[in-house]
């Protein structure tokens, strides 16, 4: 599932998103046509309202909208967390 991000910050190379619990460190970061243009290197603030820290790769041009693919549903359990739990 791809989700859009709130940009709260730019600086540079560095963006401050806000998240939800399915983003995990390192996730990568997609612009509108779903190519890489970023990771989350940090994740901080309360777990209820979570913000990121992605680090956005040198030829990605100006960033106007950010997406994230959730990995697993909204709190943060993946397909293989559920199997595991069988």
């Amino acid at each position: 599932m791809d989700l859009k991000c709130e940009i709260l910050n730019m600086r540079g190379k560095e963006v401050t998103i806000r998240i939800n619990d399915c983003v995990k460190m390192n996730s990568k970061i997609y612009d509108k046509t779903g190519k890489t243009i970023g990771k989350i290197t940090r994740i901080f603030g309360p777990v209820s309202s979570a913000y990121g820290l992605v680090s956005v790769f040198p030829a990605s041009g100006e960033v106007k909208e950010l997406y994230v693919k959730c990995t697993g549903d909204a709190n943060g359990r993946g397909k293989a967390r559920e199997e595991e739990n069988r």
